[in-house]
């Protein structure tokens, strides 16, 4: 089934890397551009691997790696969630999958925005602080596109970034 990865059985999931010494063990998947994702699960605030099982009938085991794709994804958006806020912005954008990174990036303007829209009445500057604040955050991921030790698709990711910022206005 492995090679079928490659050629779409999944969307941007290329591989599955199996543990060298149990066999039926799926410890991470990768996409096409290389990015890699261990399945993990929230463990007391802390992301914890969680392999996925192929045993069983072909079907249960690929729905098994569905699942665990799932719900791995839903714990790195979960943790993402909290540490966009608390990370500076370049170690929270290259730490995460480009989609995770680009969704952290808008959770903090729809934060900013919403924010700002619900205090509108009693702070009438919060709005334009909110898009100041959106500027300056543009501003930083643009810094971080000169360095020249990014690579190819970390530039990638960081460029989606700022284009979709940028749409956000």
């Amino acid at each position: 089934v492995t090679p079928h990865f490659q050629s779409g059985l999944f969307d941007s999931v290329t591989n599955v890397t199996f543990d060298k010494v149990d066999k039926f063990k799926m410890l991470d998947m990768s996409s096409q551009q290389g990015e890699v994702v261990r399945f993990a699960k929230i463990d007391d605030g802390f992301m914890v691997d969680d392999p996925v099982m192929a045993t069983g009938n072909i079907e249960a085991w690929l729905q098994n790696l569905v699942d665990g794709m799932q719900s791995t994804i839903k714990n790195v958006i979960r943790m993402a969630h909290g540490e966009v806020q608390e990370q500076d912005l370049e170690t929270f954008i290259f730490q995460h999958p480009a989609q995770v990174s680009l969704l952290g990036i808008q959770f903090l303007w729809t934060s900013d925005m919403q924010t700002a829209i619900a205090d509108a009445k009693k702070d009438k500057a919060g709005v334009s602080r909110a898009v100041k604040k959106s500027d300056a955050l543009l501003k930083e991921m643009i810094v971080i596109t000169t360095r020249s030790t990014l690579g190819k698709n970390e530039r990638k990711n960081l460029e989606t970034c700022i284009t979709v910022h940028v749409h956000q206005r």
